[in-house]
């Protein structure tokens, strides 16, 4: 194998024991992608429903229809509300829980490594690699994957 492959195969081999971690809460993220593709759809009614206010409802002098549309306006308004919060909860659940089983298998591999290690490794490397390398990559699994699927939803909507 060359050192362009081995180092592929090592970049796959890593990517696949990062993406374990998201694909061992499946259910978690499904329910946070289907919230997103609700919100997507709710916020791309509200344009069509203004375009119906003014185009039936004002332009057409159609009052009972302006105050229906009106209503609906505010509808989606809300069930957005609704569906961006509890979206947001979950998405911060999932998050916190790939964070908090990443720490545990780093923390698993700390306690598997030899008494040598520890003496040439400064406790601080091992802290920081620990609270702020990890949460790096749990921002890389779940946030940056999340925002790049919503804003490519938001582009298609």
């Amino acid at each position: 194998m060359t050192t362009d492959a081995a180092l592929a195969a090592e970049e796959r081999r890593a990517l696949a024991w990062a993406f374990g971690f998201l694909s061992a809460r499946g259910r978690a993220l499904v329910v946070v992608l289907l919230l997103s593709l609700v919100a997507t759809a709710v916020i791309s009614a509200q344009p069509y429903i203004m375009k119906l206010m003014i185009d039936d409802g004002v332009l057409a002098g159609d009052l009972t229809m302006l105050a229906w549309l009106t209503g609906l306006l505010l509808l989606t308004g809300l069930v957005n509300l609704v569906v961006g919060g509890v979206n947001r909860y979950c998405h911060v659940k999932l998050s916190g829980q790939v964070l908090f089983a990443l720490r545990e298998a780093v923390y698993a591999h700390l306690q598997r490594l030899s008494p040598a290690f520890y003496a040439r490794t400064r406790t601080g490397d091992i802290l920081q690699r620990l609270d702020g390398d990890v949460a790096q990559i749990q921002r890389f699994l779940v946030d940056a994957l999340l925002a790049g699927i919503n804003g490519a939803l938001g582009l298609i909507a």
